[in-house]
């Protein structure tokens, strides 16, 4: 994927997943890139309970640790939202085609910038120097 994308230009991922079914897809600047169901990791029938942590940005080797700086993304984030159901094809071109999407209802971005912890390579953008895809 890496070879696919303009370095320096702005883009918009989407992850969804559904647990009832097990399917999770990734859009690209809401091109449908990648996609499958009931992999090990995103099962069907599986729950996401609350209490945990939210990592982005980073790999991890254990709950809530075993970062490797090596391994972390390299670039800005400018906003991260998550929503308790799948957004439709329609939300999603929508979103990747406005500078200001709206907030998710479980995660959004002013939270998130509230909480976060530690940032190596990466940055956390308060405004997007969103180009719209």
């Amino acid at each position: 994927m890496q070879n696919a994308l303009s370095v320096g230009k702005w883009h918009h991922f989407t992850f969804t997943w559904q647990g009832k079914t097990g399917e999770w897809k990734i859009y690209v600047d809401y091109k449908d890139i990648m996609k499958d169901i009931n992999t090990r990791t995103f099962k069907s029938g599986q729950k996401l309970n609350g209490g945990g942590k939210f990592v982005i940005a980073q790999e991890q080797d254990s709950f809530g640790g075993g970062f490797d700086e090596s391994q972390a993304f390299v670039g800005s984030i400018s906003a991260v939202n998550m929503w308790d159901r799948i957004l439709t094809l329609a939300e999603i071109t929508e979103h990747a085609s406005s500078c200001a999407p709206p907030e998710g209802n479980l995660v959004s971005w002013n939270k998130v910038l509230e909480r976060v912890v530690e940032m190596k390579k990466s940055s956390l953008k308060k405004t997007s120097t969103c180009k719209a895809v």
